[in-house]
């Protein structure tokens, strides 16, 4: 069996840190990857959308008390940047970096082969996975005929982004031969995040033919941030990765909790619907772990991290201590039913400023999707859509989704951009969500 490559270990190992909102930025969860940050009916939660949408969970023609989530959705993805085999060429690079006893003409190669590529990657090259999932059983939805409609819902959502540090590649001159040395350092940033909400929506204005429908949510928003910097010439195969990559994590987190705030409102009529929402109206403010700490305090390859951390630092390329601000977002949406039976949907959504992520990427969404509801269990609806990210890096993606057996959720997002591994032709960016929602 072929033993994982050294930056798989990495990514793998951080990433498994996820063990543990309104929707994530990048990653949205349930059929929200498929048709966008819109409010519908069929999908529970949806209402992590819009605060205002939490009433249209409930059948009118029923009397409905309760809506509460069963298991998921849980979302997977990931999304690397315009560089073919970055893994495998950084891979190679640690392994040579760990050769001894070189003969020139190998070490001059790597250098002229090493040098360029560290330079794209820098620039182009990098690797985020993401995780989206709300709690078992939430969010738990009450509907009250006279009072409105309270809920409560949990969801974690993680990300990791790995970006390449570019530094020059000496030549070490030893006896008998010679070694290569650089202070080229992978940049990885992390964030998991835990929110807890509770909002209010009620219809305040009502017509036969259309109702206005107000939301707000408030949210205890737990954040804990982490990034570090592992040296590529500090990782040898005697070094068990695993501790190395919990202890660069362990330094360099902190926590952070804070409240937040979200508005929504909702004009509904039977064939369509516009909605606003505003999240993160107060821009709460989150801290990273401090990458400025005292080198002499650190042991083993932390000692070699440190140092190259504070060169970079000093370069002005990473920030030693940094803030995260969610800042605010506006997003308009839309919904058109057509068919006999309104059984076919023309759905639209677009924020209407940019948005930054816990890991420093930017996202304006701009999504237009259609369904179809069909009138059986097995099969009751279709959804396809595309979505565009207008600013940072500026990915379309496809976007396709069924609901099965009435419950059962299945949506899948990919780039329309591709990139090379081994030789295959793979998309920059795909996620993917699975859920179970039920009615109770």
């Amino acid at each position: 069996m072929r033993t994982p490559t050294k930056l798989a270990v990495i990514t793998a190992t951080l990433f498994s840190t996820y063990t543990l909102a309104d929707q994530p930025i990048y990653h949205p969860i349930g059929p929200s990857l498929t048709q966008g940050k819109i409010s519908s009916k069929y999908d529970l939660t949806s209402i992590m959308n819009n605060p205002a949408a939490s009433p249209l969970v409930f059948d009118k023609d029923k009397d409905e008390n309760w809506r509460v989530g069963a298991i998921g959705p849980f979302g997977i993805g990931y999304e690397v940047g315009q560089v073919d085999d970055l893994v495998d060429e950084l891979d190679e690079l640690i392994d040579i970096l760990d050769q001894e006893n070189l003969n020139i003409d190998d070490a001059l190669d790597a250098v002229d082969r090493f040098e360029p590529f560290l330079e794209n990657a820098e620039q182009n090259g990098y690797v985020k996975t993401s995780t989206a999932f709300t709690i078992p059983l939430l969010p738990v939805v009450y509907h009250h005929p006279k009072w409105g409609t309270f809920t409560f819902e949990m969801s974690s959502h993680g990300q990791l982004k790995g970006n390449v540090l570019a530094d020059d590649i000496d030549i070490l001159v030893l006896d008998g031969g010679y070694e290569l040395n650089t202070n080229a350092a992978m940049y990885v940033k992390s964030a998991v995040q835990l929110n807890a909400s509770l909002s209010y929506a009620n219809t305040f204005w009502q017509r036969d033919y259309a109702q206005l429908i107000g939301g707000v949510r408030a949210k205890l928003v737990t954040m804990e941030l982490s990034k570090s910097v592992l040296s590529f010439s500090a990782l040898d195969s005697s070094d068990d990765l695993a501790d190395v990559i919990e202890d660069e994590y362990d330094k360099g987190a902190d926590r952070t909790s804070e409240v937040a705030f979200d508005l929504g409102l909702l004009w509904m009529a039977d064939s369509y619907s516009l909605g606003i929402t505003v999240t993160d109206i107060n821009e709460p403010e989150f801290k990273y772990g401090d990458l400025t700490s005292n080198c002499a305090d650190q042991t083993g390859v932390g000692i070699d991290n440190c140092f190259v951390a504070q060169q970079f630092i000093g370069a002005g390329k990473i920030n030693g201590q940094e803030i995260h601000v969610a800042n605010r977002q506006v997003t308009l949406e839309g919904s058109v039913l057509f068919g006999d039976d309104r059984q076919i949907g023309l759905h639209a959504s677009v924020d209407l400023n940019d948005k930054n992520d816990p890991v420093g990427d930017l996202y304006q969404w701009s999504t237009l999707a259609m369904t179809y509801n069909f009138d059986n269990w097995l099969l009751p609806q279709l959804r396809a859509g595309y979505s565009l990210n207008s600013v940072g890096s500026k990915l379309g993606y496809y976007n396709v989704g069924l609901t099965l057996l009435n419950n059962l959720y299945l949506d899948v997002r990919w780039a329309d951009e591709n990139t090379e591994i081994d030789g295959t032709s793979i998309p920059r960016s795909a996620l993917v969500n699975l859920g179970f929602q039920t009615r109770f």
